[in-house]
């Protein structure tokens, strides 16, 4: 079975953050589509079909500082699966467990202390926030530009 770039996404999201090294980045995602250097650090830029994931590198410390993640134009997950919200507990269930139940979001940026996944569905957006990894919030909003 093909691994998907949502694998490997999962992969990625279920590393601690103090595991998550560039060793286990290429290990996981392989070597970057483009690397642009900077003063405070580097970028690593993939492109995994429609999938686009940036990784920030601090200079100083070595250590991944952010990561982003947003997949293609037009990505629509259905209608929103009322049963599904009942199964997001806040202050209990963490990234890991979100993108079991919900599957790879539309977008998500992961730093150091706040996490934010973004999924879209036909007249909806639904975003969750994590603090260190744990669910605080979520919130379903009526989505009036599709």
């Amino acid at each position: 079975m093909a691994v998907t770039p949502a694998d490997r996404l999962l992969a990625l999201v279920k590393l601690s953050p103090e595991s998550v090294t560039r060793d286990k980045v290429t290990s996981i995602l392989g070597k970057p589509t483009r690397i642009a250097e900077s003063r405070k650090g580097s970028t690593w830029y993939y492109s995994l079909g429609t999938t686009k994931l940036t990784l920030q590198w601090s200079k100083g410390s070595g250590m991944a500082e952010q990561f982003s993640y947003s997949c293609g134009k037009g990505t629509t997950c259905g209608q929103f699966d009322k049963k599904k919200e009942c199964k997001l507990k806040e202050g209990a269930m963490n990234m890991q467990q979100a993108l079991t139940l919900l599957g790879p979001p539309k977008e998500m940026t992961v730093k150091e202390g706040k996490q934010i996944m973004y999924y879209n569905y036909q007249g909806n957006m639904l975003r969750l926030f994590f603090r260190n990894r744990t669910l605080v919030d979520y919130a379903l909003v009526e989505n009036r530009r599709e």
